[in-house]
């Protein structure tokens, strides 16, 4: 799972509200989390079992997409400010420049250095947010259905699953999944402890 991957993802938003009319039954997945998504803050154990929708033991592409879908559509919600069902390039932007300023600018160069050295391996370059933007508007009609979103991030997704997937089997045991949760956690780990360094290191540089 490629870092760059996983922030531009974040900063596009990062995932969903499953929709659901409330006269109607509950479906049978993945129980809904106030927050859209995988429950936070809660044991391995926990989120196993919140994918394993069937428990059986193992989670299936179907159970790991339908997990994500929720968590890909409340993103898109956040990016669609005017709420018209598309996205265009400026509002794209604008939320890169909201996650900016949520967290802070730094020294990107710095940053991805930092990655680097800390993960041991050369990071490809992060696309502009225009590359970004036409690789998801797939029919180049200049904004971005939830259609198209929702079809590059499951991608995305299963590129993620196929790589956990060690014994191709077509679906994760617990081991599969508790690798690729503790890979997420140490990625995550070094992620913020570059930032913080580019924070101090901006803030020596630039003293109030």
């Amino acid at each position: 799972m490629k870092i760059f991957s996983t922030l531009t993802m974040a900063t596009v938003g990062a995932v969903l509200l499953s929709t659901t009319v409330m006269a109607q039954p509950q479906p049978k997945g993945p129980p809904a989390h106030a927050n859209g998504g995988m429950p936070h803050g809660k044991s391995f154990k926990h989120m196993f079992n919140y994918l394993d929708a069937d428990a059986d033991g193992r989670v299936s592409l179907d159970e790991a997409v339908d997990a994500h879908r929720s968590r890909a559509v409340q993103m898109f919600g956040h990016i669609d400010q005017n709420e018209d069902g598309e996205v265009t390039l400026e509002e794209l932007q604008q939320g890169r420049q909201n996650h900016h300023e949520r967290h802070g600018n730094i020294d990107k160069d710095a940053f991805k250095t930092c990655l680097e050295d800390e993960l041991g391996e050369d990071l490809p370059e992060r696309p502009t947010p225009e590359a970004r933007f036409n690789a998801i508007d797939t029919d180049q009609s200049g904004s971005i259905s939830e259609e198209e979103f929702l079809a590059h991030s499951l991608d995305e997704w299963q590129q993620r699953f196929d790589a956990a997937d060690v014994d191709e089997s077509g679906d994760l045991d617990e081991d599969e999944v508790k690798a690729l949760h503790r890979q997420k956690q140490g990625r995550g780990r070094i992620m913020r402890e570059c930032a913080q360094a580019q924070h101090h290191a901006s803030g020596l540089l630039n003293p109030r």
